[in-house]
This record gives structure tokens, sequence and C-alpha cells, in this order.
């Protein structure tokens, strides 16, 4: 019995070993890896499997994408200028990502409450 159940968890544990593709390359070597990406699914070269998460990291026009072995939350995050994206699917890291400055935040959550208020 003991070695059917390890057998089991055996076989559950390897999907966990293969892990998503994510795109790997910086805009300061790969023409096509930076805000206007254009690379291909096809372009084997700038692929990496097995990777846990997919990030793509910013300091002003550098574009970095890479692929991380840690799992780490999804989302975006900049500060001063110097941002990264996680992501968790298959090729994820080719898009821009959706950065938010704090001043449009907050400019964006004053004209709600705005709103609100003037049509009292």
């Amino acid at each position: 019995m003991n070695v059917q159940l390890v057998a089991v968890l055996l076989l559950a544990g390897i999907s966990t070993v293969y892990g998503i593709k994510c795109y790997v390359c910086t805009s300061a070597t790969t023409s096509g890896c930076g805000d206007n990406f254009s690379l291909s699914p096809s372009s084997s070269k700038y692929i990496m499997n097995n990777c846990t998460t997919c990030q793509k990291g910013f300091v002003e026009s550098l574009i970095t994408r890479t692929c991380s072995p840690a799992r780490i939350s999804t989302g975006c995050v900049e500060v001063l200028g110097v941002g990264t994206c996680s992501c968790s699917t298959d090729l994820c890291n080719s898009s821009g990502g959706v950065f938010v400055k704090p001043v449009l935040l907050v400019a964006a959550l004053v004209s709600v409450i705005l709103l609100n208020l003037l049509r009292v």
C-alpha cells in the first residue's frame, strides 16, 4: 500500500517539474526585445523552458525579459522609473504590462471622488 501511495504522489508531482516557457532577452543586445516586442514564438533562441515565473523588467529604456525558477506573485510594480512585471503562463512576458504611476492613480481616484460628489 505504501509503495502505491508513493507512486501516486511521485506521478502527481511530475506535472510541477515541467514549467512554463519564457522569453529571455534584453533590448541592449536583441532588436525586437524592447517595448515594441517583435520576437516570434518560433525564435527558440530567445525562449527558455521549465520556468516557474516569467518576468519583464525595465530601467529607463532598457528592457529585460527573464525566466525565474522561483514562484513570484503575478502583477507589475514600478518605483522611481524601475519596474518589473511577473506572470505565470507560456510566453506571457512578451506583453508590455501595465505600469501605473502613483501620480496617475491619485489623479484617477480624485476624479472619481469629485464626479461622485458633483452628482449629488
